[in-house]
């Protein structure tokens, strides 16, 4: 059927806000008895939504979760608030009714029933004379308000179980372990108790386990039922909403799921928790209704022979439990490296052109779940998923966010040595991808010597240390054969390597040993990847940084940039230990940045993504990369000044952040440049017109007259 959401407002953390209307297809509707249950999941505008819904009497109980891009985002609720949906009604023990019999009355829990509303005439009449329930103030640790307790008593002279249930208790023969005694829930029936409640519990979600707080103790029993019955009992049986009895007369085939404990213990009369999981059947059924008993003593009959000693089981909070955590987690079909269900973040390598398909599952017989990949549109094949699992009740949910990172991919020439003599250089790549805690792993692509094909050589578990925005690398171990030829295959798809590697200013040299054993020989093989970079030019300025956060200015802190000379026009800055309100980000490194000199100056700008290096959890979060601006940004004499934009976005959140650093100078900065759709003529001492700027006296004249004398 269609759901139509209208005029709903979310409150997502301190903000609330009006949702345009959410047009569900698809929600899923059953009828049991007085109720309709509506539960379904559907994509409405940016969202999920996950939806459940009951309605009775006229009016509707609904809450529905959205989740944007994968993640959680916000809840709803809407109509009455009696029924809390995926529970049972009146669980909690806080609200009570009054049961009567021929002017005698107990207190039964709203939505529980004992035997002052049982079924029973004729000579079984008297079960329901006795009180079975009593509101107790005596609750479970570090819970507030009431509880149930349950007592036995004596019918006749003859010992009777305190029972409790959200159907209907039946007495129908003097003996008890007739299947006659019994609880019933029977949704087609139409009898309801004094608080207009019918003897049958809805419910249209698949639990994973009951969980219930009780406190036990035995009253006057004989010593044989003592040692041989010291246990009460809990039974919950899930149907598809047709007739069903406890302890069954037949065999029934409406059950979806039971869970049953009747060995609950005194365990010293305290309080205790008990969890007991729902074992599914087979039955390819809708769940509707489910009855749920619990009783002093798991054998029918068996109490205290004493009215004024009986047996007590107090019970407090029971709760349907529904799980929301994944159990297992893969990226193209290999195990997440680290997975456990409590554990939510996780950084994946893959190469760049893999599907980075995920598969999951979850600990949930049913739950509702979100995943969305985020992928930037730098080309970097990077990905981020972001998978929720959301219980099934829309109580819990737990977000797992799986950063897919992409190697970097050098190229450059190869020059390889076998025993002592230099083959022709080839062009080669070598892919070098970061697995955390200063690891990393290098993958040598389509390897060869001679005519000889090896293949993909994979070094993982490469040490790196850096300093001064150097990585260096040092390592001798077994590497893998991937992909390989024939002679792979020789090698038993491995080769020991030896490998010395650095990267700096974007740049990779690595020189790597590789002996090749086939048979008795061992072909000396050296390999050379890159140019070693020398005489680096490096000048660290440190001066006042002033942060903006969405255009508010933070007190300024002293802060260090490197900015390192390429070759060709282009610097490395980096952003030591870069942070804003208090959040440490780590080192920011801009590559490639093109400087200009002019007029004694550095003049430098430039737009793109940086890396971020030696990061806290937050710069996880983002990748560790963060997309820069350099609005204006020059250096003189030993100073930097620099403007910069880095917006922060994290989930759905952008945070506009902007860095000064250093002193701007008042004037003359700018160098010499033409006016709108003007001209610059530059002329020399003599008045001869110049190409541009020479050595000396320069008189430059601009469009609009102004005359200028510039040394050089």
């Amino acid at each position: 059927m269609k759901v139509t959401i209208s005029g709903a407002t979310i409150k997502v953390g301190t903000t609330s806000a009006p949702v345009s209307d959410l047009v569900l297809d698809g929600v899923k509707s059953s009828k049991v008895g007085k109720f309709q249950l509506l539960n379904g999941k559907a994509h409405a505008g940016d969202y999920d939504v996950f939806f459940l819904g009951q309605v009775a009497d006229g009016k509707i109980t609904a809450k529905f979760n959205l989740n944007l891009d994968g993640a959680y985002y916000a809840q709803g609720t809407f109509g009455e608030t009696r029924y809390t949906l995926g529970q049972l009604l009146g669980s909690d023990f806080e609200s009570w009714h009054t049961a009567e019999y021929k002017g005698k009355t107990s207190d039964e829990p709203d939505g529980w029933h004992s035997f002052m509303s049982a079924n029973a005439s004729g000579m079984y009449a008297s079960a329901r004379k006795n009180t079975h329930t009593f509101i107790s103030k005596d609750v479970r640790p570090g819970a507030k308000g009431q509880c149930v307790k349950v007592v036995s008593s004596t019918v006749i002279g003859v010992p009777a179980n305190g029972t409790i249930t959200t159907g209907r208790l039946y007495a129908g023969s003097a003996k008890p372990a007739n299947p006659a005694n019994n609880a019933t829930s029977n949704p087609a029936g139409t009898d309801v108790d004094s608080n207009n409640d019918p003897f049958y519990a809805p419910i249209n979600t698949l639990p994973d386990s009951i969980a219930v707080w009780v406190k036990y103790k035995q009253g006057a029993l004989s010593a044989d039922n003592k040692q041989n019955y010291p246990y009460a009992n809990l039974s919950a049986v899930l149907t598809d909403g047709t007739k069903y009895q406890d302890p069954e007369d037949k065999t029934y085939t409406n059950v979806l799921a039971k869970a049953q404990n009747k060995k609950i213990e005194e365990n010293g009369n305290v309080w205790q928790r008990i969890s007991v999981p729902f074992t599914y059947t087979d039955a390819k059924l809708d769940p509707k209704s489910m009855l749920v008993t619990l009783s002093t003593n798991a054998q029918p009959g068996v109490a205290s022979n004493k009215a004024d000693v009986p047996d007590e089981l107090y019970i407090d909070d029971l709760v349907l439990v529904y799980n929301s955590q994944l159990s297992s987690l893969k990226i193209d079909g290999v195990e997440v490296p680290g997975f456990a269900s409590d554990k939510y973040s996780y950084t994946v390598y893959s190469s760049k052109d893999a599907d980075k398909k995920l598969e999951y599952t979850t600990n949930a017989k049913s739950a509702f779940v979100a995943s969305e990949a985020v992928a930037p549109t730098d080309g970097s094949g990077n990905c981020v998923y972001n998978v929720t699992v959301t219980s099934a009740d829309l109580q819990t949910s737990h977000t797992y966010v799986v950063n897919v990172v992409c190697p970097t991919t050098y190229t450059d020439q190869l020059l390889i040595n076998l025993e002592g003599e230099d083959m022709e250089p080839e062009q080669a790549s070598i892919d070098v991808c970061s697995e955390g805690n200063n690891n990393y792993t290098f993958v040598l692509k389509k390897f060869s010597f001679g005519d000889n094909l090896i293949g993909d050589v994979t070094i993982s578990g490469v040490p790196c240390v850096e300093k001064d925005g150097k990585q260096t690398f040092t390592v001798e171990k077994d590497a893998t054969i991937t992909n390989g030829a024939d002679i792979a295959e020789m090698l038993g798809n491995k080769v020991h390597v030896t490998m010395n590697a650095e990267i700096e200013n974007g740049k990779l040299y690595a020189e790597m040993a590789l002996p090749v054993t086939l048979g008795d020989a061992t072909i000396n093989v050296k390999a050379t990847f890159g140019k070693k970079t020398t005489n680096v030019e490096k000048t660290t300025y440190k001066d006042q940084l002033v942060i903006s956060l969405d255009g508010e200015k933070q007190d300024p802190e002293e802060a260090t940039i490197d900015v390192i000379k390429q070759s060709e026009g282009k610097y490395t800055f980096v952003l030591k230990k870069f942070s804003f309100a208090g959040l440490l980000i780590g080192d920011v490194t801009i590559t490639d940045v093109p400087g200009v000199e002019k007029n004694g100056y550095v003049f430098y700008t430039v737009e793109k993504d940086a890396v971020i290096t030696n990061g806290a959890e937050i710069a996880e979060a983002l990748g560790n990369k963060v997309h820069v601006k350099i609005v204006e940004a020059y250096s003189k004499d030993g100073k930097l000044y620099a403007k910069m934009t880095l917006p922060v976005t994290i989930e759905d959140a952008t945070m506009n952040v902007e860095a000064v650093f250093g002193e701007k100078p008042a004037a003359g900065i700018n160098g010499i440049t033409a006016t709108q759709n003007g001209k610059v003529e530059v002329y020399n001492v003599n008045g001869v017109r110049l190409n541009g700027l020479q050595k000396g006296l320069n008189i430059v004249r601009t469009a609009d007259g102004k005359v200028v004398k510039v040394l050089k």
